[in-house]
Formats: C-alpha cells, structure tokens, sequence
C-alpha cells in the first residue's frame, strides 16, 4: 500500500497541474496534526506550571508567632515608648469588665493599665484568652473603640488618637493601644501656615497612627524574631 507520499510522486505527469492541490492537501493534514499537537504541549506546560505553583505556595506557610509570656510584652511596649510612656494605674478584673464589657470567664490573664489624670485616653491592654473566648475578646474591644470613636464626648486634642487605636490578637493575645503622644507643634506650625482643619487633623491622625504601631512593632518583635532581624 502506498503512503500519500509515494502517491503524490507516481503522478509526475500531472506535477504541474495536481501539484498545488497535493501540497494544500499535505498542509491540510499537517496542520490538522500539527497544531492541536503544539496546543495540546502549550496546555500540559501551562498545567505542569500551575502545579509547580501550588506547590511552592502550599510550601510556603504562614509564621508561627513564639510563646511570650504576658509581663514581657507589656515590658516591650513600655520600653518602645520611654518617657512618653504615661500609663500608670493598673486596671483590674472589675474595670475590665465595666468599660470593656468582658467577662471574667474569658480571660486567662491580663495586663492592663490607663492615666490617673482623666485628660489623657492612653490605654495599654493586653489580654490572654480563655480557650475559645479569643473572637469575644476581640469583639468586646473592637464595640469598645467604635463606642470611643464614635459616641463617646472627647477632648479635641485626643480625637485622632482615639481614631488611631489599634486593636488586633496576635499570638494567643488581644491588644488595645492607645499610646504616644501627639506634638502639639504639629497643629500650631501648620495653624501658623494657613492649613485648613483637614490638613491639621490628617497630618495629627497620621501621627496619632506611628506612635501606636510602635507598639505593634514591639510586640512582632517578640513573636516572630527571626522577621525583625
């Protein structure tokens, strides 16, 4: 039996009249086989790359955060901020639950300490859970804040550190931070350079948020040491 090739050839006489014919019957056939095969390549390269992705990112896993005790998180936010660190009344299980509305049973441990001069909203809270109370912790300062940001009278000057408060768990923990202080430069320098209201408070909230993450940062550095380095 004779290929298509071999077919093509025996008509020599008919070369110049069947030749075109022939040949766009042979790039018919070569691209009918052709090019689903250099498709069907493309595709398997795609999915070989799409695994090998899913495997690099499946291997990639999120850092667990160290076991730190509680008294020396509290040490690091308070070293963080030295002097203007103005938190000197500690809170305890009673004023826990009045102002933050949570309840004993859920906490396993907890450092807390507030002003004793009223002016000031600086908070340092630092709360271990109870076994599966870490979500109504962490409720219970997050309608804490909106209550504080949002209905509660504050002194104009405090207003931007309010809104900046940081409340977050991270490593078996609860946070709320309201700390540093805002220069009262900033408003003054900018009052004096005709800044509109906006612009003075935008600039004490940007502020108001570098102080408190310095206690973010402290408290990273602690649980995941090896990112800080």
């Amino acid at each position: 039996m004779r290929n298509f090739f071999e077919t093509s050839a025996s008509n020599a006489p008919c070369r110049n009249k069947n030749a075109p014919a022939a040949q766009n019957n042979t790039e018919k056939i070569l691209k009918g086989q052709v090019i689903p095969m250099f498709k069907k390549i493309i595709s398997l390269a795609l999915a070989a790359l799409l695994s090998l992705t899913l495997v690099v990112s499946c291997g990639e896993k999120e850092p667990v955060a160290a076991d730190v005790p509680i008294d020396q998180l509290a040490q690091a936010v308070k070293d963080a901020y030295g002097e203007e660190y103005v938190c000197n009344m500690p809170m305890d299980t009673a004023y826990l639950e009045a102002t933050y509305s949570i309840k004993p049973e859920w906490v396993a441990e907890f450092f807390g300490e507030l002003p004793m001069i009223g002016f000031h909203v600086d908070s340092l809270l630092i709360i271990k859970p109870t076994e599966g109370n870490e979500e109504n912790v962490l409720n219970a300062l997050k309608a804490y804040y909106d209550y504080c940001n949002d209905e509660a009278m504050q002194y104009p000057s405090n207003e931007e550190k309010v809104e900046a408060t940081k409340v977050y768990s991270e490593g078996g923990y609860c946070f709320y931070f309201t700390l540093g202080q805002i220069p009262m430069e900033i408003e003054e320098t900018m009052y004096n350079e005709g800044k509109s209201e906006e612009e003075i408070s935008a600039a004490k909230l940007e502020k108001a948020n570098e102080n408190n993450q310095k206690a973010v940062d402290a408290m990273n550095a602690l649980f995941f040491p090896a990112e800080s380095k």
